[in-house]
């Protein structure tokens, strides 16, 4: 049992913690009339957000024709041309041990591919392609003639590869094509963020460091989230050997001056904010929403005109406007 004494000074303790925080929370909802005023800068403002994507190709996968020791000479991503060498193969016999654990290693996987295969005849591309020796069994499947029929158990599934290491046996897996055209991505994206993704319109896909341009090609929607699927032709390491693809999806890139959604108000039906003069009066200046990420939005600076042919002198760069003018208690002039 605690004693009383140290009962005491653990509740003074507790209250206190609680005091402090409660204290932090007022502090932090209260920081713009603490301090009021933000001075605008200039800069990029990207809409986005993460996805995992599912990568769809137009590829086959060839077999081996008999059971053989093979030496690849075209590198994993290389373009090739048709009937340019791929390879160079030997006879080879396995041990019944060594055979079991290989087919064992691709069993699930070729299985999983069906009959749309080819066999390989000496190792030379059959068309010009891009070659790749990473399989997952779902070269078929995820293709671009049924990727509208994708669903959420596509996404939750792993995605293992074979690789062929040396040794081949016959009616193994050993490489695949891939045709040099365009490729999809497949993803769900957030309910209340479905209205930036139209049919027709252009984004950014962001992934393994690189900004490749893409196209929205088709959106459908599911539940509790949008199915969207994107189109580019643009190559990024990874494309060949991933099946799922984490990635930001950047619909709408934006420079201007950046500003708190807080701080943007309505005269109106006019948008503006609350610049500080040098009398430091407060009065409402017009602007130009360019884009918002819900948060901040980026604005024109200088002037801008309406669609009515108004013409308005708007805020500039490190110029001083009212964070949260809905809860500032001092005057303003509109």
């Amino acid at each position: 049992m605690i004693p009383k004494k140290v009962r005491k000074i653990l509740y003074i303790y507790l209250a206190a913690v609680l005091l402090l925080a409660v204290g932090l929370i007022a502090i932090e909802k209260s920081g713009s009339l603490l301090n009021p005023t933000e001075v605008v800068k200039y800069g990029d403002l990207k809409v986005s957000e993460n996805v995992d994507g599912i990568l769809i190709r137009n590829e086959k996968v060839f077999l081996a024709k008999q059971n053989m020791e093979v030496s690849f000479k075209a590198g994993e991503g290389d373009l090739l041309k048709r009937r340019e060498l791929i390879g160079e193969e030997s006879e080879y016999k396995f041990k019944d041990s060594e055979k079991e654990s290989l087919e064992k290693k691709y069993k699930t996987i070729k299985s999983n591919l069906g009959n749309n295969t080819e066999n390989d005849i000496d190792l030379k591309a059959n068309y010009s392609a891009l070659i790749s020796y990473n399989i997952d069994g779902y070269e078929n499947k995820l293709n671009t003639g049924n990727m509208k029929k994708i669903d959420s158990s596509d996404f939750q599934r792993s995605y293992e590869t074979f690789k062929t290491q040396g040794k081949a046996l016959e009616g193994q897996p050993i490489y695949k094509l891939v045709k040099n055209e365009d490729w999809y991505m497949a993803a769900f994206v957030k309910k209340e963020n479905k209205a930036r993704y139209k049919v027709g319109e252009r984004i950014i896909i962001e992934t393994d460091n690189k900004e490749i341009n893409a196209e929205v090609v088709y959106k459908k929607e599911t539940g509790e989230k949008p199915l969207i699927i994107l189109k580019s032709n643009e190559y990024f390491d990874g494309l060949l050997s991933k099946r799922k693809c984490s990635a930001k999806i950047v619909s709408m890139s934006e420079r201007g001056l950046i500003v708190k959604n807080t701080a943007i108000v309505k005269n109106g039906e006019q948008k503006g904010v609350y610049l500080k003069t040098r009398s430091d009066d407060f009065v409402f200046t017009p602007v130009d929403v360019k884009t918002t990420d819900g948060k901040v939005s980026a604005v024109a600076q200088g002037s801008f005109e309406t669609k009515d042919g108004k013409v308005y002198n708007t805020i500039s760069a490190y110029d001083e406007v009212l964070i949260d003018p809905e809860r500032y208690t001092g005057s303003v002039y509109k």
